[in-house]
């Protein structure tokens, strides 16, 4: 067996996670009437899968998705995989850190081939050095990156073109180093949006000239779900002879804590407008396994320490709660109680919590 690990206090795109220990700026006190919360332990912070061995003739590739902020990357990888990896909103650098998703196809028209996505916070946007840093660092581990354009959305062009001119230094520099040169191929997403469609051709010709693409230029919709299917098995053609990371069956590698925190973190950008979900962290405050076989998840979410800014965290929380208490309870596969309140950064913790049950009005046994 292995154990994809993830530590107790770890940052997670950002968001920092205190599952041990309360930070002095908190006055957490638990619920009463017996519940005793617990730290998330190994089950929750760690990925086990058993040990397996590559089929016969395996085959796979490592790619990044890469470009403009919501350009739809994020939905593109879940489409790929299958799976909800990546959180996805309207807002801009909502992917703070590179976020891996695995593709596995073992159907008897193809050679048994894995494809492993990472994708990248945004590469246009305000400029934020470490979401860089994990961009940069997805286009030099991998084999393949695929630039996702939004074809609908031309106010971004000479902001693009100055991130391919980047794009082919950073590669040029790579081969240099290393020897070798991560391919890249060009990807208009929302192909739907654009009339007539002789402007997809005037577009993927202009970036063509911008950067030396290594393929012609692939065009799909991701929401529409038209020419994924073609996206899919250029990817397994492009695959090389290689051993899997994971076995079959396997979409993701995030611990049930990032699972939980992410899905939190994406009904925060959803129900909060503005700035608002950026100024927020979360703290898991409890993981506790109760009797009955159901999870109770406690979490705290921390604001600034403005009292106006608090009161409009605190008034989302609801709609935050309801919708996330159902996905992670879908996620995971079990009855989940979740257990919101919010907290400030400057001060002690403003604690109101929040508790959306598992199912009808059956509360938590105590």
């Amino acid at each position: 067996m292995y154990v994809v690990r993830h530590g107790q206090c770890s940052a997670i795109r950002g968001v920092r996670l205190l599952s041990s220990q309360r930070p002095a700026w908190t006055q957490w006190k638990p619920p009463t009437g017996g519940t005793v919360l617990t730290p998330a332990g190994e089950a929750a912070t760690t990925v086990q899968h058993e040990d397996f061995t590559s089929p016969r003739a395996a085959h796979t590739l490592r790619c990044c998705l890469i470009g403009p902020t919501n350009a739809g990357k994020s939905t593109m990888l879940n489409r790929l995989v299958n799976s909800n990896v990546s959180i996805v909103s309207d807002k801009i650098h909502t992917t703070r850190e590179n976020t891996v998703g695995f593709m596995t196809n073992t159907h008897a028209s193809h050679r048994p081939t894995q494809v492993e996505f990472v994708d990248a916070p945004g590469a246009l946007g305000p400029h934020v050095p470490v979401l860089q840093r994990e961009m940069w660092e997805a286009v030099r581990s991998t084999d393949l990156a695929l630039v996702v354009v939004d074809a609908a959305d031309d106010r971004k062009l000479g902001a693009l073109s100055r991130f391919l001119s980047q794009l082919g230094e950073r590669l040029d520099a790579q081969e240099a180093d290393d020897g070798r040169r991560t391919g890249t191929v060009l990807v208009l997403n929302k192909v739907d949006k654009v009339k007539p469609k002789t402007r997809l051709l005037e577009l993927s010709e202009q970036l063509h000239k911008w950067h030396r693409f290594d393929w012609p230029c692939l065009m799909v919709s991701v929401l529409k779900n038209d020419g994924m299917e073609d996206l899919k098995n250029w990817l397994l053609l492009h695959a090389k002879p290689g051993e899997w990371a994971v076995p079959e069956g396997v979409r993701h590698v995030q611990s049930p804590l990032q699972v939980a925190t992410e899905i939190i973190r994406a009904n925060i950008f959803r129900c909060c407008k503005e700035e608002l979900p950026y100024l927020i962290a979360q703290r898991n405050v409890g993981w506790t396994e109760l009797s009955n076989g159901d999870l109770r998840i406690d979490q705290e979410l921390i604001s600034p320490s403005r009292k106006s800014t608090r009161g409009v965290v605190q008034k989302r929380l609801p709609g935050i709660g309801k919708l996330a208490r159902q996905q992670i309870s879908a996620a995971l596969g079990r009855n989940v109680h979740l257990f919101l309140s919010v907290g400030s950064a400057g001060g002690e913790a403003q604690l109101a919590p929040l508790e959306v049950v598992g199912s009808g009005s059956r509360g938590p046994p105590r």
